[in-house]
Order: structure tokens, then C-alpha cells, then sequence
């Protein structure tokens, strides 16, 4: 499996930002003939400065990419063994003690946290089936038939 070429600013062959150093690293050139690109543009048009000042803009540095990524990584698996954790305790609270759910705070708790879930996995995966017009009076309903029905 071939791995993709990406394109970032140069560290080592830099004079300015290192955008054209990291260009000719890219297509294989020598940085030089992005360099005289750049001025020619400068002289002609002036339009050679506004391109490289976005281009060091949009150009991630080389090697802070992969930085950023491995220190996110990092997070993203501290949070999901966070969460592994909790699901086992909880696992084990519910096994432990099964009237679990006849807590009426319990059963509250876990609602919200499973509205949460639903809420999150929205952002990633829309669902067209979850309107918030028919939640709202939904959970009315249901918190009144819970008082209603609540045993003393």
C-alpha cells in the first residue's frame, strides 16, 4: 500500500516560511524555481507576495502535524479508557445491585446520559428519524405519568 505524498512547509531548506522548500520537496523541484516564481509574480502582477502569505497560512509546518495528531491520539485513548472505566462500574453496580433502575435518580441519571449519546452521535451521524418537536412533548408526557403512577 503506497503512502500519499502531503504537502508541508519545510524546516530545514527554509529562507522565508519555508513554503517554497516544501513545495519543491513536494513535486520533486528544486525550491529555487518556486522562489524566482515568486518574485516574478512580485514584479509582474504583485500577486506573488498575497499567494505565498496564504500558502504560509494554509501550509501546515512539517512535523507539527504529526505532533498535533499523536498528542490528540493520546486524548482521544486517555477519554476512552476513561469511559471503558465507568462502563464497567457500572456494569458491576447494576450486577451487583439489580434494583438498580428502581432508583428513581438512577433512572433519571441514565436517560440523560443516553439523550447525550444521542445528541453526540447526531453530530457524526445525522438522524432523520430524532426531531426534537416530538422529544420535548414525549418526555412531558412520560415525567407526568411518572408522577402520576409513582409509588409512595
Amino acid at each position: 500500500m503506497t503512502e500519499t505524498k502531503k504537502l508541508y512547509r519545510s524546516k530545514q531548506n527554509r529562507i522565508i516560511g519555508g513554503v517554497c522548500a516544501g513545495l519543491g520537496e513536494y513535486f520533486n523541484i528544486d525550491p529555487v524555481i518556486f522562489r524566482v516564481l515568486f518574485v516574478v509574480l512580485t514584479i509582474l502582477e504583485g500577486a506573488g507576495i498575497l499567494i505565498y502569505i496564504v500558502l504560509w497560512i494554509v501550509i501546515p509546518e512539517a512535523g507539527k502535524v504529526e505532533a498535533e495528531n499523536q498528542a490528540l491520539g493520546q486524548r482521544v485513548s486517555g477519554v476512552a479508557n476513561e469511559m471503558k472505566d465507568s462502563a464497567q462500574n457500572l456494569a458491576k453496580d447494576f450486577k451487583e445491585n439489580p434494583n438498580w433502575l428502581n432508583n428513581r435518580r438512577n433512572f433519571i441519571g441514565l436517560a440523560i446520559v443516553v439523550l447525550g449519546l444521542i445528541l453526540l452521535m447526531n453530530q457524526f451521524f445525522p438522524f432523520h428519524w430524532f426531531r426534537w418537536d416530538i422529544f420535548w412533548p414525549i418526555v412531558i408526557i412520560f415525567l407526568g405519568l411518572l408522577f402520576i403512577f409513582k409509588r409512595r
